[in-house]
């Protein structure tokens, strides 16, 4: 037979595992809870959002991609017009995804040569407005 004292330990160490399985249980329901809620479509395609529009280098490339699909297209539409000769139109299709290719590897390059020109176009139209300004008033 068992002492009182040993008796009282056992006691608290079952109450010890009650509780700590108690709280482990819980842990558990708010995991899968959090899952649960992580693996709903909306939630997946915010947090696939949401890491795609935090890197900078991933808004580059997003913009790059966009301005050779863009470029391409443009190419495309000016080469095919709206003509229904299917070899022009396989030659355009071809033509545009030879462009989309070129332009999304020099995307940095043709970026940086656009803000030149933008930067001369306006600094040429500063220039112009200062000349029929100052040639106005005299």
């Amino acid at each position: 037979m068992m002492r009182k004292n040993e008796t009282d330990a056992l006691n608290e160490e079952i109450i010890k595992s009650q509780n700590k399985h108690a709280n482990e249980l819980a842990l558990l329901k708010e995991q899968l809870h959090t899952s649960y809620e992580s693996l709903k479509p909306v939630n997946l395609i915010k947090s696939t959002f949401k890491e795609f529009t935090s890197s900078a280098d991933t808004k580059n490339d997003l913009f790059g991609n966009a301005l050779s699909l863009g470029i391409g297209f443009v190419a495309r539409k000016v080469f095919v017009n709206s003509s229904h000769n299917r070899f022009r139109r396989v030659v355009g299709t071809l033509l545009q995804v030879a462009i989309t290719n070129v332009v999304s590897k020099q995307s940095d390059h043709i970026k940086v040569l656009g803000e030149n020109l933008v930067h001369r176009f306006l600094k040429y139209r500063k220039e112009s407005n200062k000349v029929l300004h100052h040639n106005g008033t005299s």
